[in-house]
């Protein structure tokens, strides 16, 4: 299996001192960071889960670096948060947010199982097994099982809107295809897979002219590290928008896309100040006390100084 990684090899020190920092990394993981640091497994990015009678997209593996993949980022999202049972090491995701883990213990130390963030309990419940699915002995069968679906015309469309192939998507989008139809069981529209992976402005745009519902475009596109994805969010504000869109969880949690967009461990300044531009509600409170300004305060007091300029935008819209 190739293992296709951007982030620079790890030395067992570095891997030991990020587990002084945080908790242990099963050894079979481990040995897998020293060779690759996370990655995508290219064109063989498909897998099954037998028990729920499903393909999955593979996304990627997590590393030891910044960014959506990064170990720091899930432990704060998901290990911190106690979104599964402790004695699973989250190794890696899908296309679509759920996690691949691997045991920690003695009966499941090693194996390969499937997180599905659509069965998790509610907040401060204990985690459950129900959402848990085993997919593998071992990392190496795992990745054994991994295969390549091909595209063939627009059936797969997830893989499609999540590609490069602009032209492509452009012929489908302006064939007549229903623009709001739902690309697989991630419920995702290609609005919002574009929001979330694309970096080519004019599907967007053809996108919204074909009369895509905005949907929760908002929420994916805070998760765009494409260098186009301020514009995507600007253009989709301006077509209307929710500055502060949440889904349901979210709500639940009083958790707003300007709280994070100023949060580590990946702030984004540009965006969190274009959301209070068009809008964004800065006094949200959750019960915790944790407004956007409070959250930003903590941000720049651990060293990201330029987080500065959207404490004085929340402060001077505060003052009105």
């Amino acid at each position: 299996m190739n293992i296709r990684s951007k982030y620079s090899q790890l030395t067992l020190e570095e891997i030991i001192e990020w587990e002084n920092n945080n908790i242990a990394i099963p050894e079979p993981y481990k040995a897998f960071l020293l060779q690759h640091n996370g990655g995508d497994t290219g064109d063989k990015n498909t897998f099954k889960v037998k028990k729920m009678r499903g393909e999955f997209g593979f996304d990627g593996f997590f590393g030891i670096h910044e960014g959506l993949r990064g170990l720091d980022y899930i432990q704060t999202t998901y290990t911190k948060r106690n979104r599964f049972p402790k004695h699973y090491f989250a190794i890696a995701s899908d296309v679509s947010g759920n996690l691949i883990l691997m045991g920690q213990n003695e009966k499941k130390f090693g194996k390969i199982y499937f997180w599905y963030h659509e069965g998790e309990v509610s907040e401060n419940e204990k985690p459950w097994e129900k959402n848990i699915y085993k997919i593998a002995e071992n990392l190496d069968c795992f990745l054994n099982s991994l295969y390549e679906e091909p595209i063939e015309d627009e059936d797969d469309l997830l893989s499609l809107f999540g590609g490069e192939n602009s032209q492509k998507q452009l012929d489908l989008i302006n064939s007549g295809w229903d623009v709001n139809e739902k690309l697989d069981i991630s419920s995702q529209t290609a609005l919002e897979r574009v929001a979330q992976f694309g970096n080519d402005i004019t599907v967007l745009e053809a996108l919204l002219h074909k009369g895509a519902n905005i949907g929760k475009a908002m929420y994916h596109v805070r998760n765009n590290h494409e260098n186009s994805a301020l514009q995507f969010a600007k253009i989709l504000l301006e077509a209307g928008a929710n500055p502060d869109y949440a889904d349901e969880k979210a709500k639940e949690n009083k958790d707003t896309l300007l709280k994070s967009a100023v949060n580590k461990p990946l702030p984004k300044i540009e965006l969190a100040k274009l959301l209070i531009h068009y809008g964004a509600d800065i006094t949200v409170e959750n019960d915790y006390g944790w407004t956007a300004l409070k959250i930003a305060q903590r941000t720049l007091e651990n060293g990201v100084p330029e987080m500065q300029e959207v404490i004085d935008l929340i402060n001077e819209k505060l003052q009105k």
